[in-house]
């Protein structure tokens, strides 16, 4: 829970969310601390992954609504704590947890080099299963 909290507040200073504010498809203002809130109450906080507590999609990578629209949770943590993902780049789960929404367990990879390392811990998992 302190970790959560710390999280939270280093996020809130780096980003001055709490001035930040935007309505939703109602037209209601909702500010975007609000926003951070729903964001941590919905992830588990260790020493290991940041997992991800939410709906997930039908692949397994955590799904957040942000302003009345779907994101992918991982990547907006990334976004919020380390900055932009480059363009053309698609973030690499290094942990190999789907759920995992820690940003220092992701890296911006284009999505030929993430294809062909998932493809590279597929046969390293068989190869180490059929011995």
């Amino acid at each position: 829970m302190k970790l959560q909290t710390h999280v939270r507040h280093a996020v809130y200073r780096a980003h001055g969310a709490a001035s930040r504010d935007m309505r939703d498809s109602r037209g209601r203002f909702r500010s975007a601390a609000a926003d951070e809130d729903r964001f941590w109450a919905q992830v588990q906080l260790g020493d290991g992954c940041w997992l991800w507590t939410g709906p997930l999609t039908d692949d397994g990578y955590p799904r957040f609504r942000l302003k009345d629209r779907p994101v992918r949770a991982h990547r907006w943590a990334y976004e919020l704590l380390v900055g932009p993902i480059p363009a053309g780049l698609t973030l690499d789960h290094l942990c190999e947890v789907p759920a995992c929404v820690r940003p220092d367990h992701l890296e911006p990879v284009t999505r030929s080099e993430n294809l062909r390392r998932r493809h590279a811990r597929r046969r390293a998992a068989q190869k180490g299963a059929t011995r």
